[in-house]
């Protein structure tokens, strides 16, 4: 949360991804900070505006081996549930068991979605989901994120 690649402290930190995650996880989960300065994250609340989304409807991630590009899926607020709470977790959604997982987990996104991008994901699709901490309510804790389907990676 507070150190740069090599290890050393850095106010801003590194997004990194979650460590259920692994390369061919169904749902890469990034996270990262949102800073005033406009660094790291603070970019992501501008998805939130559909005229920013439309701009820029596309998101290039890179790992060692490749560089994939992203169609913009969905853009969204969601809270972190305590232990006790019901509801759909987002950031526990990495695998899929099966496409009536997949489809359930797709169906809660799309009940939060701010607007509609016209870009659905189908099993099988690899997804990315960015995600940084927003304080629209006093004294709550909110994420945002956002998730992405790519149309040239499909597996079923």
């Amino acid at each position: 949360m507070h150190a740069d690649f090599y290890g050393n402290y850095s106010y801003a930190g590194t997004p990194f991804v979650d460590n259920n995650c692994t390369r061919d996880s169904d749902n890469i989960l990034i996270y990262g900070h949102k800073l005033r300065d406009g660094s790291v994250f603070r970019s992501l609340l501008n998805d939130g505006e559909k005229a920013y989304w439309q701009e820029y409807p596309t998101i290039m991630f890179s790992d060692l081996y490749a560089d994939y590009e992203y169609e913009v899926m969905a853009a969204f607020y969601d809270r972190v549930y305590s232990s006790k709470e019901p509801g759909f977790r987002y950031y526990q959604f990495t695998d899929v068991a099966d496409e009536e997982e997949f489809n359930y987990a797709i169906n809660k996104y799309k009940e939060k979605f701010l607007y509609d991008t016209g870009v659905d994901a189908s099993c099988g699709d690899k997804l990315i989901t960015l995600s940084t901490c927003v304080y629209i309510v006093k004294q709550v804790r909110i994420r945002w994120w956002r998730m992405s389907a790519p149309r040239r990676w499909r597996m079923c």
